[in-house]
């Protein structure tokens, strides 16, 4: 029978925590002193600079190993592109789509290398990426060009080189969000999504993701929140299905390593069955590390269930005491690379090697080279806005139109919000006076007013160009005449890369990695 202090330290040693601050709150320290919580997850709110964060880590790692005898994982989202948390001194690498679109998986490979010892120098051992699902649907408003493709083969190809550079920086990596989130229009931060698709069609597709990624070695896979009724006898959040995490991932995929949970205070999860309730059903399911990134108290009280759960036998003590053993022996892999790193990588390097994968990923449609623009070009465009809820608020602000015209010459028309159909006759008056237009767009979808206007830019007989700055969905309804050109990030590499192609004959030749 698994004693008290036992269940404690099982419950604790499942859990990842996060915080609000750049520097450990009471609350977290209590978390860590009473229920030896031992893992955290790091976001933006954390850090402010590079020496903050290796402080930060140090000060999580002496406290958690103090308590509980172990080192702690510390987690983070640095993915590349939108979903970045590390400081804006840092070099940032494209996003996964933007990647695949450079057509070369060495790319992968490098930009996950490169990251991963950026991390480990910064004192983080455990990076939650990549993201292996499939971008099935265009109107997903989460994944989009965080994922590598629609295809099966892509994702795998590319996936399993970032795998590869991960364990070769010596950093964790965690494939997500199983078994997929790229077949879905509603996002699980604030909703519940359902995939309706059989085992069958799964295999077909976004399994064969994954299943590469086992295949590569990828010590985690993070399960998502969505509901697959025709994979499961009962519906439930994939997060706190026994027949997605136990019998699917671990049993018939033969996984065997980590099985962790997105976040357990999304709105899929809270809302629908509650935070507390759901670490409890998760970890009965077979979740091995179990995420409540946001609230320290909460992330006590589920603690406080998993122990009791424990020790009702409601988790068996042979399961309790082999997901505890898989965790301690990540722990000690991570303080054994940790100890072992002493080669940091340098800035210049990093940055460098970012904006090369950003040029290489321009990618046109609709034509086979961009035209002409002239000396009088007018740019449209509006500053970058949060693209969805894994994005961060405020990451690298830079505004398209201004960051053009200064390279190439022209005018501007800056929009503060959304283009509107009131926009569009002031718009027309400016094209007018210009040598060529070109209208920057965010949306997964072209909308109304954006469509409107490149419909009525046909009359103005001048080179019309249409530059998506996140997914190239947009692209798939441009009117007649109309150049398309996909840069994949609202980034600074992604502008510098599309000034070079305006101005200094840079030729766009990346591969679209998705069906328009």
């Amino acid at each position: 029978m698994i004693q008290f202090e036992a269940a404690v330290r099982m419950a604790g040693h499942k859990m990842i925590a996060g915080f609000e601050g750049t520097s450990l709150p009471d609350e977290m320290i209590r978390l860590v002193k009473e229920h030896k919580v031992s893992n955290v997850i790091l976001f933006r709110r954390n850090i402010e600079s590079k020496q903050q964060l290796k402080r930060l880590c140090d000060a999580i790692q002496a406290l958690i190993q103090e308590e509980t005898g172990e080192a702690a994982l510390i987690t983070i989202d640095q993915e590349g592109g939108g979903v970045s948390r590390l400081p804006s001194e840092c070099p940032v690498f494209p996003s996964q789509m933007a990647i695949a679109a450079t057509g070369n998986p060495y790319h992968a490979y490098e930009a996950a290398l490169l990251t991963g010892l950026q991390l480990l120098e910064l004192g983080v051992n455990f990076n939650l990426a990549p993201v292996m699902d499939l971008n099935l649907n265009p109107n997903n408003p989460v994944i989009g060009t965080r994922s590598y493709s629609d295809r099966p083969e892509i994702s795998a190809l590319f996936g399993a080189e970032s795998i590869r550079g991960h364990k070769a920086a010596g950093v964790f990596a965690a494939a997500k969000h199983f078994p997929g989130h790229g077949d879905t229009s509603v996002d699980s931060h604030v909703g519940l999504p359902t995939v309706d698709k059989s085992i069958d069609e799964m295999r077909e597709s976004e399994l064969k993701s994954f299943q590469a990624a086992i295949a590569a070695g990828v010590p985690a896979v993070m399960v998502s929140h969505i509901l697959y009724p025709r994979l499961q006898e009962k519906p439930l959040p994939a997060t706190m299905s026994r027949d997605i995490i136990t019998d699917l991932l671990k049993g018939d995929m033969k996984f065997k390593g980590l099985a962790i949970s997105d976040c357990m205070m999304m709105d899929a999860i809270r809302a629908y069955y509650g935070t507390v309730e759901g670490c409890v059903a998760s970890a009965q399911a077979g979740m091995d590390l179990i995420f409540v990134s946001h609230d320290p108290a909460l992330a006590a009280q589920a603690a406080q269930g998993i122990r009791d759960m424990i020790l009702s036998g409601g988790i068996s003590e042979e399961e309790a005491a082999a997901s505890e053993n898989k965790v301690l022996a990540a722990k000690r892999e991570a303080f054994k690379s940790q100890q072992a790193f002493s080669n940091p990588p340098k800035d210049d390097e990093l940055r460098g090697k970012a904006a090369g994968m950003a040029r290489e990923a321009l990618c046109l449609v609709h034509a086979d080279a961009l035209p002409d623009i002239g000396s009088d070009p007018l740019f449209i465009g509006r500053p970058p806005y949060r693209a969805g809820q894994a994005s961060d608020p405020g990451a690298h602000q830079i505004s398209f139109s201004r960051r053009m015209a200064d390279a190439a010459g022209g005018r501007t028309f800056e929009l503060n919000a959304e283009l509107t159909e009131d926009d569009v006759p002031a718009i027309l008056s400016a094209a007018g006076l210009a040598s060529a237009v070109i209208l920057g767009v965010q949306g997964i979808r072209l909308s109304a007013a954006e469509e409107k206007l490149l419909i009525a830019m046909r009359g103005i007989s001048k080179p019309v160009v249409c530059v998506t700055l996140r997914t190239p969905y947009p692209l798939s309804r441009l009117p007649e005449g109309v150049t398309g050109l996909a840069a994949f990030d609202y980034s600074k590499d992604s502008l510098t890369a599309l000034c070079e192609a305006f101005t200094q004959g840079l030729t766009p030749a990346g591969r679209m990695p998705v069906r328009l």
